[in-house]
């Protein structure tokens, strides 16, 4: 999971240095901490279901 989101993003900063636009960085920010909050928010609820166990 995490190694597709470096992925996605490398492949986005070489699309964007071939167009040679400006590179929304705070667009990328954006999307980069909204999908660290869910893959967070997903392992505590695995920490939690696991915790329920023992």
């Amino acid at each position: 999971m995490k190694r597709n989101c470096v992925c996605t993003l490398f492949l986005l900063l070489l699309v964007f240095s071939a167009i040679g636009q400006p590179y929304p960085f705070s667009e990328i920010q954006k999307l980069f901490s909204r999908t660290h909050k869910l893959m967070y928010a997903r392992e505590l609820r695995l920490n939690d279901q696991h915790s329920r166990y023992y």
